[in-house]
């Protein structure tokens, strides 16, 4: 049993980093993931992040951004 739980918080770490990562979370996803496991993860799975789209090029950029570094316009 004690493994299984071992194996669970490893694979909510991984999971929940790399979601983290992709809305731009990364660092406190980690921390958060290694403190409470797989309860953080329906957390971060509906947290917004701090990104936002680009109304131009629709790509992902942070949200206190005022250029966009992909297209170089005005956000």
């Amino acid at each position: 049993m004690d493994i299984f739980i071992g194996l669970l918080w490893i694979v909510s770490i991984i999971i929940g980093v790399m979601v983290g990562s992709k809305k731009g979370e990364g660092c406190i996803s980690l921390i958060m993931t290694v403190l409470l496991g797989p309860l953080w993860l329906p957390i971060i799975f509906l947290s917004r992040g701090n990104r936002k789209k680009c109304p131009y090029c629709a790509e992902l950029i942070n949200k206190a951004a005022i250029l966009c570094p992909h297209c170089r316009q005005n956000v």
